[in-house]
């Protein structure tokens, strides 16, 4: 017997496909770009955007200050949007 999916039931499917798909774009891009980055820089960017530990924290563990955190975090996050820009624009 044939199971029915609902509309919402559809929509759902299709929002969890599409997040796991952006997820899995995000890691690979990580993956592509991590060794343009000092260690240091990645792992600020990793702890405190991917990880959500607060920038004090990251700051702190890192022994960096706080600005470079933020610093870290923006150069990685244009450099992932490149990237994956990049990688869609070479599909069509």
């Amino acid at each position: 017997m044939a199971v029915e999916q609902t509309q919402d039931e559809r929509e759902s499917i299709s929002e969890l496909f599409e997040r796991e798909y952006r997820h899995q774009l995000l890691l690979w891009a990580a993956e592509q770009i991590r060794a343009e980055f000092r260690e240091s820089t990645w792992q600020a960017f990793w702890r405190s955007y991917v990880e959500g530990q607060p920038i004090a924290e990251v700051a702190q563990q890192l022994d960096i200050s706080e600005g470079n955190v933020y610093v870290a975090r923006s150069r990685i996050v244009a450099r992932l949007k490149s990237k994956v820009h990049e990688s869609i624009d070479g599909e069509d």
